[in-house]
């Protein structure tokens, strides 16, 4: 059997260990990229000494010219973006540095609240056991059943009343010469009418026995309403039964200091869901230093983009284009090896750049599973999984799932359907409702609420018969 706590630890481990791994990713990247840079100046030079040889063409002079002014803005900006990058490092280590120890305290504050909870959860099942054997408590509780049994039978006959009404009210409501008098409250002192139409309406009475009906009808309907209100009463008594219950608990809980117990653990509860929100801010903060990291490993920085533009610009210009050329066609050792080397380099910086292209695409899926794997941890903590109250079998492989994850084969989702899955929790007290809020406390027990619905009473059947067109 693992400990909720444990499991938790493999998440950590394995957050720790992507957040290596694309710290390793974006120094690899920024590697390349500090390559192509190279490999252009190194270009940049080769053009200089195909210009050189041909030194007296006025072309090359002016194209050594612009390289050598090219060389050193691209320095000084090289220069700054080494130490930008420098304290972006910096930044970085000091937030991982920062989360590793606002881990480790959240480690001895999770320590602390386990103790405490176990103590709670000691305390709440002596105290229980003295209680629930208790004269006081007994005969109330007694008295809870009783009053819960006879709020189901009142349910039951309410329902059930409810039922028939329907049913043997369809002779009586398909009628219409009944409901017409029904409607007009005939026989009722709230019955109005002139002399023809009374007359006309007593008549109609004596058509279809009208009073014998109308009697059984009222009763039919009255009975309902009289049920209802009566399991409504009961259910007030059962409210009260059970609070002066809880209050018998409530009293004893005290006595032995639960109530005590209980803040302590509401207490250490709320620090750790504020020291949560400080470990999310560092994260957070995290994943921006990452995104900038990974704008220098992709030569996407302000000073990379300022650089590989002055290259590329000089480059791409046109008396180096009529150099080469000319060099192509010229026959000559030197021309001839200069001009080599700038194919050479040339396809350098191509694979270069494939290389980063690749580690580009690594990196994304490494930044999404780190995403993946924090939002995975913190709905872990929200939900209570790392307290002392919660265990995993042991066949369950947290570390397992975390691998399927990264390497795409599950989604968040699905890892987070099969920690439900396999997660169990222990009763935090005993079997013991613990008072929540101010007042009202219930400490529950293992008696039973006494309300399992039942089953409903078979209607005796028949129906009132009338005369008439009943």
């Amino acid at each position: 059997m693992l400990s909720g706590r444990d499991t938790l630890q493999v998440i950590n481990e394995q957050i720790r260990q992507t957040q290596a791994d694309m710290d390793a990713s974006s120094r690899q990247m920024d590697a390349a990229g500090q390559r192509v840079a190279a490999l252009s100046q190194e270009m940049s030079h080769a053009y200089r000494r195909l210009a050189r040889i041909r030194l007296d063409d006025l072309l090359a002079k002016r194209a050594i010219g612009r390289l050598d002014e090219m060389e050193q803005a691209t320095l000084k900006v090289l220069e700054r973006r080494h130490r930008a990058l420098e304290e972006l490092r910096q930044r970085i280590e000091g937030n991982l540095l920062r989360q590793k120890h606002l881990e480790e305290q959240r480690k001895v504050l999770a320590e602390e609240r386990d103790a405490a909870g176990n103590a709670l959860q000691e305390k709440v099942e002596k105290a229980w056991q003295r209680i629930r054997v208790s004269e006081a408590h007994v005969a109330q509780s007694e008295q809870v059943k009783k009053t819960e049994d006879i709020l189901r039978r009142a349910e039951e006959k309410a329902v059930q009343a409810e039922k028939d009404r329907k049913a043997k009210g369809v002779p009586y409501e398909s009628d219409p010469l009944f409901m017409y008098l029904w409607k007009r409250r005939f026989l009722t002192p709230d019955y109005v009418g002139g002399r023809f139409i009374r007359s006309l309406d007593a008549w109609v009475a004596g058509l279809i026995d009208f009073p014998r009906n109308r009697a059984n009808y009222h009763l039919l309907v009255e009975i309902p309403v009289h049920l209802q209100e009566h399991a409504r009463l009961i259910k007030e008594k059962a409210a009260k039964e059970a609070q002066y219950l809880a209050v018998i608990e409530e009293k004893e809980m005290v006595a032995d200091g639960v109530p005590a117990l209980q803040a302590r653990v509401g207490e250490l509860e709320k620090k750790l869901v504020a020291h949560d929100a400080e470990i999310d801010a560092e994260e957070d903060r995290y994943r921006e230093l990452i995104e900038e990291q990974g704008r220098f490993g992709q030569m996407a920085d302000a000073y990379a983009v300022q650089v590989l533009n002055l290259l590329e610009e000089e480059l791409k210009g046109e008396s180096l284009h009529i150099l080469f050329d000319e060099a192509q066609r010229t026959a000559g050792r030197e021309d001839d090896a200069a001009v080599a080397k700038i194919q050479e380099l040339k396809g350098e910086i191509d694979l270069k750049k494939t290389e980063i292209h690749s580690l580009q695409e690594l990196q994304s899926q490494r930044q999404r599973s780190l995403v993946e794997m924090e939002s995975l941890r913190r709905r872990y903590r929200q939900e209570g999984y790392d307290a002392y109250h919660t265990t995993f079998p042991g066949n369950f492989s947290m570390g397992e799932l975390l691998a399927q994850l990264l390497a795409g084969a599950l989604s968040s989702e699905a890892v987070w359907r099969e920690i439900g899955r396999h997660q169990r929790s222990w009763p935090r007290n005993g079997g013991l409702r613990l008072p929540s809020g101010t007042g009202g406390r219930s400490w529950g027990g293992s008696r039973p609420s006494g309300r399992s619905g039942g089953e409903q009473r078979p209607s005796r059947g028949g129906g009132f018969r009338t005369g008439g067109t009943f």
